[in-house]
């Protein structure tokens, strides 16, 4: 092989003929690059040969930039930390190669072998990673913003939290990956085979998954809204909590697929098959276009005015839903998060709500008669006309909430229950009572006060 040339390197040698032991210099090497077929040598400053022999090379930290190694043999090499931008490595055997946090901006590695090889927290942003062999490869958090991945093989790698705008993926095969977190904004993923893929938390923002093969893949907590999914085989995937408001799956394969406490605000199933899918708790509005002759309240799902005795719906998210005049009489709602929910005249006669984040939420007229509710958060709740009569509201966090008119008769409350300053508990038939203003309340109250009579003659 050729020698690598010293001034494109630092430090002192790590692998014969690699390096010098003298302090860098701009002079070239003094010895010249050996002639045959396995050495052409090319100026540019960096290291010379095709089919280059460093298995298990030390190269850790160097400036390659410009490296011309095609076909080289690095199988197992330590290239951590090395800048190797606009390198050449074509055809190059990099198999359980370590490249952490290596610099490959632009770099070339068509056709390249990488099984198993370490990518972490690397830069190979606008990189050509065409045809290239990277099963169980690890890309975690690595940068392949418009990179070029077409055919590329990633079955099993590990892609989570790599950034991949605008990446171009074109016949890639992404079976079985963990593009868990990943930022897949705008990425063209029609067609691909994804089919056991970790999508879990990514981000598809203005992707195209239309066609794609998503069986069994892992699609929780995806914000999946106005993505097109038409024609998207996802039979037997996980798309619970996810939001697929305004998603299309005209000719999409649904069968067996779990949507539990997903919102379907919006989302067009016209013409889905949705036999065997798991509908627990999942939301949908008028605006949801359903298949003909399906009835989405027997499949337990969510909505307006729909009537569930005794089911359960822990730890659902059920942020800013419409659930008005629904009946849940004696359900489970442990631990799910209900803030800004709309639940005015809701029936929530004794059901399990404790730990419920209900921050915000509007439960005018709502019966909560012997509902339990420790630990439960209703800051800033709107609870007018409500009916607390005998509910559970030790631990329960009612600062901010809206309590005038509300029934409190038997109501269990403790030193643990958090008030409305200014207000608690007592008196005759559980109505309210008001107890003495803390100074910061007495203030504001006396500013107040003394502001009115203005604020009167200004709206005149």
């Amino acid at each position: 092989m050729g020698p690598i040339c010293a001034a494109r390197t630092c430090g002192g040698p790590r692998w014969p003929g690699l390096g010098s032991t003298a302090p860098t210099s701009s002079a070239p090497p003094t010895t010249p690059p050996p002639s045959g077929p396995r050495a052409t040598p090319r100026c540019a400053g960096g290291a010379f040969g095709i089919g280059a022999e460093l298995p298990g090379a030390d190269l850790s930290g160097r400036y390659l930039s410009g490296i011309v190694l095609p076909e080289a043999d690095l199988r197992g090499a330590d290239l951590a930390w090395t800048r190797l931008e606009g390198a050449v490595l074509t055809d190059a055997r990099l198999t359980e190669v370590d490249a952490r946090f290596a610099h490959l901006r632009r770099a070339d590695l068509t056709g390249a072998t990488m099984r198993r090889a370490n990518l972490q927290r690397a830069t190979c942003s606008r990189a050509t990673l065409a045809d290239v062999d990277a099963a169980g490869a690890r890309f975690e958090a690595t940068d392949l913003r418009h990179a070029d991945l077409r055919r590329a093989n990633l079955a099993g790698a590990n892609l989570q939290r790599a950034a991949r705008s605008r990446a171009t993926l074109d016949g890639a095969d992404l079976r079985g990956a963990n593009l868990a977190r990943a930022d897949l904004r705008r990425v063209r993923l029609a067609g691909f085979a994804l089919s056991g893929a970790n999508l879990r938390g990514a981000r598809l923002r203005g992707a195209d998954v239309r066609g794609a093969d998503l069986r069994g893949a892992d699609l929780r907590d995806l914000n999946l809204r106005d993505v097109r999914l038409d024609g998207a085989d996802l039979r037997g995937a996980d798309l619970r909590q996810s939001v697929l408001g305004g998603a299309s799956f005209a000719g999409a394969l649904l069968e067996d697929v779990d949507l539990r406490g997903a919102n379907l605000d919006a989302a067009v199933l016209h013409g889905v098959e949705l036999r065997g899918a798991r509908l627990d708790g999942a939301r949908f509005d008028d605006a949801t276009r359903w298949p003909v002759g399906f009835d989405p309240e027997a499949w337990f799902t969510l909505g307006p005015g729909v009537r569930r005795h005794g089911a359960t719906f822990a730890h659902l998210r059920l942020a800013d839903a419409d659930l008005a005049r629904v009946d849940l009489t004696g359900s489970d709602l442990t631990a799910s998060d209900l803030q800004w929910a709309e639940l005015h005249h809701a029936r929530l006669d004794g059901c399990d709500l404790r730990r419920v984040a209900l921050d915000h939420a509007r439960l005018r007229g709502a019966s909560l008669r012997g509902a339990d509710l420790r630990g439960a958060s209703l800051r800033g709740a709107e609870l007018g006309g409500a009916d607390l009569r005998g509910a559970d509201l030790r631990g329960a966090n009612l600062k901010s909430a809206t309590i005038f008119g509300a029934r409190l008769d038997g109501a269990i409350s403790d030193e643990t229950t958090l008030w409305y300053c200014g207000f608690a508990p007592g008196g005759a038939g559980g109505s309210v009572a008001i107890h003495p203003l803390c100074d910061s309340c007495s203030r504001l109250r006396g500013w107040w006060t003394a502001r009115r009579p203005q604020r009167w003659e200004q709206r005149r």
